[in-house]
């Protein structure tokens, strides 16, 4: 009976663990829709002032 228990602790684990990774691609997602880019006339603009 004890691997059982052990058995369903695991899984539990297993599931909020991958309920965690999804719930937080969705916020990633939606926050990264809400920031605005950077166009590319900006980066080479960048680039060119601070040379790598």
């Amino acid at each position: 009976m004890n691997e059982v228990h052990q058995l369903a602790s695991a899984l539990l684990t297993v599931v909020f663990a991958a309920a965690m990774f999804v719930v937080g691609h969705l916020y990633i997602e939606k926050r990264s829709t809400r920031i605005p880019t950077i166009n590319h006339a900006a980066q080479a603009f960048v680039l060119w002032t601070n040379p790598l």
